[in-house]
């Protein structure tokens, strides 16, 4: 690391979305998917690489329920 100029970046899961959908199909079917084109993608995943392609922002809403004493 020291001889290369490099960044380590933590992401949440919301901002990489694609990525670990594909992983999904993977570890679910446990067998290989090759997509070459993006008609090729599973309707989910085209619509998740949409968004991300229009730049709109994931965002993470944590809740916590308030119970009344």
């Amino acid at each position: 690391m020291q001889l290369v100029s490099a960044t380590i970046t933590h992401i949440f899961r919301e901002g990489n979305g694609l990525a670990d959908s594909l992983a999904n199909i993977t570890m679910e079917s446990q067998s290989e998917h090759q997509y070459l084109k993006f008609q090729e993608l599973p309707l989910k995943e085209r619509r998740i690489l949409n968004v991300e392609k229009a730049q709109i922002p994931t965002l993470r809403i944590w809740t916590r329920q308030i119970i009344p004493q």
